[in-house]
């Protein structure tokens, strides 16, 4: 029986700097701290920057940590 080894592939890294000035391009966290503006329900915030931004914040009701399995009071 012939054996293979699995290949591994390239590594895959991705920079963390723009080649244009745009909001959407910054982690949610750090963003909220200097313009929390943006993320008014009026101007439409991307929901993966909300995501990124309310993974860092307790629960408003029960306190827990986002990804805590005890937290079942979003709609998620």
């Amino acid at each position: 029986m012939d054996l293979k080894t699995p290949e591994i592939g390239p590594v895959v890294v991705r920079s963390n700097i723009a080649d244009k000035k745009d909001d959407y391009y910054v982690p949610g966290e750090l963003l909220y701290k200097y313009n929390s503006i943006y993320f008014s329900r009026a101007l439409n915030p991307p929901e993966i920057q909300v995501d990124e931004r309310l993974y860092y914040q307790p629960c408003a009701i029960c306190r827990r940590w986002a990804n805590d399995p005890e937290c079942r009071c979003g709609a998620r």
